[in-house]
């Protein structure tokens, strides 16, 4: 850079030669309204204390490689729609107690196959009226409990293949339109069982069979015609 000589001109809002205010000159505009920057290297910035940004329009970040964000202490959030796209994998790493509060309808569609792993056991409470609606599941559970206070079921096609079933029913009560079973293989064990019947009688009527008496006459033709060659005049 050349050193800084008379050459070097500035241009000022008032010429040398006059005074350096004067009513009605106007003060300092906001500037240029486009602050471009081109930084080959690396930019590091340090500030002590707080710092405050404020965008009246857009603000857009990209980030062709990584993006490391780390928070000491808390980070907090507030959007008025919030869309998020993911194209690889999606990790997330809860160390503390994780709580969501969803006010509106929730909607999630799962394209691949979701697979849930518990530590612990899983606690569901829905003190609302619950909807499920399921074209095709699969379960398998190696021990499965299942504690109900009232039911209701509307079954359109539904099989089973059950290894080992005990129920023990309170007061069960069917109403059917049509039922069909296939059953492929059925082992029933009884370890007890016990029947009791009250009496059982059975009244009839005294039973009377009348017939009428049946005669039967017969004549014998070749006697009668003995009878009549006998006859003398």
């Amino acid at each position: 850079m050349p050193t800084f000589d008379a050459s070097t001109k500035t241009r000022t809002r008032v010429g040398i030669d006059q005074d350096s205010w004067k009513p009605g000159m106007g003060a300092l505009g906001k500037g240029s309204e486009k602050d471009e920057a081109l930084i080959h290297g690396t930019k590091k910035e340090q500030i002590d204390m707080n710092h405050m940004s404020t965008v009246n329009i857009n603000r857009t970040f990209q980030t062709n490689v990584n993006f490391q964000c780390t928070v000491g202490v808390t980070r907090k959030l507030q959007d008025t729609q919030y869309l998020h796209t993911t194209n690889a994998m999606l990790k997330r790493a809860v160390m503390g107690a994780s709580q969501y509060n969803r006010v509106g309808p929730t909607i999630i569609t799962y394209v691949a196959p979701l697979v849930e792993s518990h530590a612990s056991p899983r606690s569901l409470a829905e003190p609302a009226v619950r909807m499920e609606q399921v074209t095709n599941a699969i379960k398998a559970a190696m021990d499965d409990q299942e504690v109900q206070g009232f039911a209701k079921s509307a079954t359109g096609i539904k099989m089973e293949a059950i290894g080992m079933s005990t129920t023990a029913t309170g007061l069960e009560t069917f109403v059917k339109g049509l039922a069909a079973g296939v059953t492929a293989l059925k082992d029933k064990t009884t370890a007890l069982e016990n029947h009791t019947a009250a009496a059982k009688m059975q009244q009839k009527a005294v039973e009377l069979d009348v017939e009428a008496l049946e005669a039967k006459t017969g004549l014998d033709l070749a006697s009668l015609k003995l009878a009549a060659n006998s006859v003398c005049m």
